[in-house]
């Protein structure tokens, strides 16, 4: 009996059938185009199977063998091994599409927008045509190598989307990959280093009379409170109490379910009741429109 080779696979006419000596059932019938991978098994209750893996070529050996390993176990604890909803070749752009419906909604604005750069950037540019099950570590490794030579923190962001996105994959309702075939094990982050470099007084106070006002009260604010931008830019009324400022840490808060409360100081007090007053300005003369 042939080993299941690439060479053999290779060198396999139309009508010719190469089983596996690893993977008990594993097989390539050669076609007149292509060659194909199946896995013959029988279940618990004796029916006989013959489900497609995949076509050589859009799958390595060493994937065809995760995948009957992973079909097998499956067959063995009595659960049907081919589930697969969406493309019959899903590709990484469908992968894109289906991040988008199910994963997409739960992330916050501004890690929308920056997510989906790093879609339409990197990776859709680079693997977007791929089959998703045909990906392999090495594509993956590629593609952090060549991120890396330009932006290295960006490369680990971008490794942890595609992470993300294949966990999803290997998923029920999806199963576009096998569960622990995800490519994006196994390579190694660049270090981040944390920025030690911070605005002394006088850079901030130039920067400060640089602007206007309402810049001022904004810069002013965020110094006085300590506040990320996106969470001063979500500030209600509602917020402003008489203890203090309520803020809602946006990135923190649907983990730990905590906000916390920057009393009032007199510099406080003032820039906030400017700004305040001038948005009162605004909103009247837009009345008498």
């Amino acid at each position: 009996m042939k080993k299941l080779t690439t060479s053999a696979i290779e060198a396999a006419q139309p009508g010719d059938t190469i089983r596996d000596d690893q993977v008990s059932g594993l097989q390539v019938r050669a076609g007149a185009k292509r060659k194909t991978f199946y896995l013959y098994f029988r279940t618990r209750a004796g029916r006989e199977q013959r489900p497609k893996i995949g076509h050589y070529g859009d799958i390595t050996i060493e994937q065809a063998r995760r995948i009957a390993r992973s079909w097998l176990a499956d067959n063995a604890e009595g659960k049907s091994p081919v589930v697969r909803t969406g493309p019959e070749k899903p590709t990484v752009a469908d992968l894109h599409a289906k991040w988008q419906e199910l994963h997409k909604p739960r992330l916050k604005p501004e890690t929308q927008r920056g997510q989906e750069s790093q879609w339409n950037a990197h990776i859709i540019p680079k693997l977007g045509r791929r089959v998703a099950a045909s990906l392999t570590d090495d594509d993956v490794a590629s593609l952090h190598d060549s991120i890396s030579r330009h932006s290295p923190v960006m490369a680990n962001r971008v490794h942890a989307l595609l992470t993300t996105a294949f966990k999803m994959a290997e998923q029920r309702p999806l199963r576009w990959i096998q569960p622990g075939s995800n490519p994006c094990r196994g390579i190694r982050r660049n270090k981040e280093r944390p920025r030690t470099r911070y605005v002394d007084d006088t850079e901030f106070l130039t920067a400060f009379e640089a602007v206007p006002e309402p810049v001022q009260d904004f810069l002013a604010i965020a110094l006085l409170t300590g506040a990320r931008q996106g969470d001063l830019r979500h500030l209600q009324r509602t917020d402003l109490t008489p203890a203090g400022i309520v803020i809602v840490e946006g990135k923190t808060t649907l983990t730990t379910g905590k906000t916390r409360i920057v009393a009032w100081s007199e510099a406080l007090r003032f820039f906030v009741r400017r700004s305040l007053e001038r948005q009162a300005v605004v909103a009247e003369k837009g009345a008498d429109k």
